[in-house]
């Protein structure tokens, strides 16, 4: 009796770690595709931001962010400009799982060169 009584906790610890592990791994998944997602807004914006004759990008970038990623619990988008480069700095927080919420603060930062009217 002993033994069938360690069975079901054994096999009820293994049902845990393997729904924490897995659980865990989509979460990771899940938060790295929303980066390149954001990284990719960020990129498409800074590229049309550089286009010689072209005003700021900072609202086309938010509504490709609230587009794409719809799960965004803040974001907040800095334009980086100079007479060379034209970038942004987007920092944000995605919602989090547990013990995971740290990972979800986004930041990226990405700049394209200006382009030249000769």
């Amino acid at each position: 009796m002993n033994d069938r009584g360690s069975a079901v906790i054994s096999a009820l610890a293994g049902i845990t770690l393997t729904t924490t592990v897995t659980l865990t791994t989509l979460a990771l998944g899940l938060s790295a595709i929303n980066v390149l997602v954001i990284r990719d807004a960020a990129i498409d914006s800074a590229q049309q931001a550089a286009l010689a004759k072209s005003s700021s990008k900072n609202e086309y970038l938010l509504r490709l962010i609230q587009k794409r990623v719809p799960s965004m619990v803040s974001v907040r988008v800095v334009e980086i400009a100079d007479e060379a480069v034209t970038g942004y700095r987007v920092e944000g927080q995605l919602p989090g799982l547990g013990f995971l919420s740290g990972l979800a603060n986004v930041s990226v930062e990405v700049s394209a060169a200006n382009e030249a009217i000769l």
